[in-house]
């Protein structure tokens, strides 16, 4: 590869795409699993699958990042502006484990992708690891590859390699915001709006919701799933969600946290979108849950524009910032981080509580119910976008609620419970379920309700004045 750097967006594509070549030619590349399991299938089917996403890496990826994405701009003289010659892009590779093979998780290991029209060229030895999966990459649009990633599992990553991660992952080049700066942020950017609706986009397993007021926008989350039910005719839902988030204009972006399926819609956006304040946690790449590099590459480009506000994991105080909109409030909040069935990055994630013109609407993100805020449950929740997809957690605080909802709104996708006999069923935990429809008037999912043309409608649409919501 002759030149590794950009000096427009349209070389910059031709580069991604350079990059993503190499991977299916396979070439040497270094992955590391992020974590042990995404999600598996509910707990009342004999059959269990984890599903798992590696993270890839390539030298050449690794140079290019860290050669734009520079800490301190004004040490690339003579360059177009970074918004004129890169944005994020992403590549990973995603795989169903079963419960009776290894997960290779924790560590970088040296690999190999196959395509399927280039299987057989590496063979699969006993001292490699061999995963059938599909290769996700994208600078716009999302694509899908399937084949094998193939470990070697007794070759190191090369030293100067893993200094590039390590370089590209440093906590220590982001700054943390207080709590009252983010409130500025986020007032300034929201200006009093009353509160007009919300959108809960049609993704599948991934979450973008969409809060608008007069003049005023908020976009909480930017991700999608396309990993679903392969016989719905679902590419007509697909592109129109994509076509949202792209048409999407926020004077403000929060993050419930870095997961891919809550970031990933970010490679459609328009180049304005990275103008506006985003508001996430801190990413903290130390712990058992550290991002992907996926992540800290979406982060690095937002630090250097000097748009990221990053809040604060693990404090006492829960809330965030208050949010002024027309007679009420939105409050942001982070998880306590309390519920040991959920992953601690989701459990310390950032979630949004509403009430206004008496209505109290809860979007959650993946943080689950023993994370939040008492208060959070001291008054009925009209409209709850359940948290982490409605997968098994502890039910307590939910339990302890006394009123009686208008809907709860699943993301989520379909799955196959092959324990019954290839029987496809909604992604859900069936406790779980079963509590929300004790408490609410209808439980919606993002697939598979009933509603004609399911893979049409666009978002689950409420009408905050109104009390009211429909398809969309």
């Amino acid at each position: 590869m002759k030149n590794l750097f950009a000096h427009s967006l349209k070389e910059h594509s031709r580069i991604c795409r350079s990059f993503f070549s190499e991977i299916r030619s396979g070439r040497e590349i270094y992955i590391r699993f992020e974590r042990k399991a995404d999600y598996v299938n509910n707990r009342d089917s004999s059959y269990e699958a984890r599903y798992v996403r590696a993270e890839i890496a390539t030298d050449h990826m690794l140079q290019y990042d860290l050669e734009n994405l520079a800490v301190n701009e004004e040490m690339q003289p003579n360059r177009p502006s970074l918004s004129e010659r890169y944005r994020p892009y992403m590549v990973s590779f995603l795989t169903e484990v079963p419960e009776n093979k290894e997960i290779l998780s924790g560590e970088w290991f040296t690999a190999n992708f196959q395509s399927i029209g280039n299987a057989g060229s590496i063979a699969a030895e006993a001292e490699n690891t061999v995963y059938e999966g599909v290769l996700e990459y994208s600078a716009s649009p999302v694509r899908y590859e399937k084949g094998r990633l193939i470990i070697f599992k007794n070759k190191s990553i090369p030293p100067d390699i893993q200094k590039k991660i390590n370089s590209m992952c440093k906590d220590a080049d982001f700054a943390v915001s207080t709590d009252g700066e983010i409130e500025s942020i986020l007032n300034s950017a929201w200006n009093k709006a009353a509160l007009q609706t919300i959108d809960i986009y049609n993704l599948g397993k991934g979450n973008s919701d969409y809060i608008r007021g007069k003049g005023s926008r908020i976009l909480y989350d930017i991700g999608y799933s396309y990993r679903e039910f392969p016989g719905l005719k679902k590419r007509y839902r697909y592109y129109k969600a994509c076509g949202a988030i792209r048409s999407a204009k926020p004077s403000c972006v929060i993050l419930s946290h870095w997961d891919m399926d809550h970031i990933i819609g970010c490679v459609y956006a328009r180049q304005s979108i990275f103008e506006v304040p985003w508001i996430a946690p801190c990413l903290e790449g130390k712990t058992a849950d550290n991002p992907s590099l996926n992540a800290y590459r979406l982060a690095r480009y937002l630090n250097c524009l000097r748009h990221l506000w990053l809040a604060e994991r693990s404090r006492c105080t829960l809330k965030v910032a208050r949010i002024e909109c027309g007679g009420g409030f939105m409050d942001l909040y982070r998880g306590a981080g309390r519920d040991s069935k959920i992953t601690k990055v989701n459990s310390e994630g950032l979630y949004l509580n509403i009430c206004s013109d008496s209505q109290h609407i809860l979007l959650a993100g993946d943080v689950p119910y023993l994370s939040m805020a008492p208060e959070v449950w001291g008054i009925p929740i009209d409209f709850l976008h359940v948290p982490h997809h409605c997968s098994d957690m502890n039910l307590k605080d939910l339990i302890r609620y006394s009123g009686y909802g208008a809907a709860a709104v699943v993301s989520t996708n379909w799955k196959i419970d092959k324990g019954r006999g290839q029987v496809w069923k909604q992604n859900m935990d069936e406790g779980h379920r079963t509590v929300l429809e004790d408490k609410f008037a209808k439980v919606v999912c993002t697939t598979g309700n009933n509603v004609s043309r399911i893979d049409q409608w666009l978002s689950y649409q409420i009408y905050v004045r109104q009390g009211t919501a429909k398809f969309r």
